[in-house]
């Protein structure tokens, strides 16, 4: 996914210089540590050849030597977000009509949320009513409190979305429902 953001006043604006544009590019599913210079290389030669020439490129990664449609050579920024690793506590209660809870819907369940929050791309809150929806879709019990928190920080909320800043994306490896159970 890719975000752009903009600066067109003569001052820094929401951390981008006067005039610059920052492009937000997160790296495919499956672009690994040894692969990754040249996903760089690609994105930047798609930002020179692609943005208004001229225009100065901002982020947090900068790729020299990139070379433009007229043979010279550029040095291109672009942000790749930060991955802001979650982890998810869901509290069940079961039916009276079925007082035992029917583990073949966990792992469909866990699938379900992991694939919704991996794709969210950069600067979307995770939605508690989307995993909500994706957890009581055909479930046998009720959702007595859901907490979203980020691994490692104290960051955490309580029954409501968790916000993600246009610089990041979220990225869930693990689920909790009442012991630790990973995503597969």
């Amino acid at each position: 996914s890719v975000g752009v953001e903009y600066n067109d006043l003569p001052t820094e604006e929401g951390g981008i210089p006067p005039y610059c544009t920052e492009f937000i590019v997160m790296p495919s599913t499956g672009v690994d540590s040894a692969a990754l210079p040249q996903w760089k290389q690609d994105v930047a030669t798609a930002i020179l050849w692609n943005k208004v020439p001229g225009a100065p490129t901002h982020g947090n990664t900068t790729v020299t030597n990139v070379v433009d449609p007229f043979g010279a050579t550029k040095d291109v920024k672009f942000t790749i977000p930060n991955a802001i690793n979650l982890e998810i506590e869901v509290s069940i209660a079961t039916r009276e009509e079925q007082p035992y809870l029917d583990m073949s819907q966990v792992g469909t369940i866990t699938n379900n949320i992991t694939e919704y929050i991996n794709n969210l791309g950069t600067g979307v809150d995770v939605s508690m009513s989307r995993i909500f929806q994706i957890i009581l879709n055909d479930a046998n019990f009720d959702i007595q409190s859901l907490v979203i928190r980020q691994i490692g920080s104290s960051t955490s909320v309580s029954n409501a979305n968790f916000p993600i800043d246009v610089r990041e994306c979220a990225v869930i490896d693990w689920m909790f429902l009442g012991q630790s159970l990973p995503v597969w």
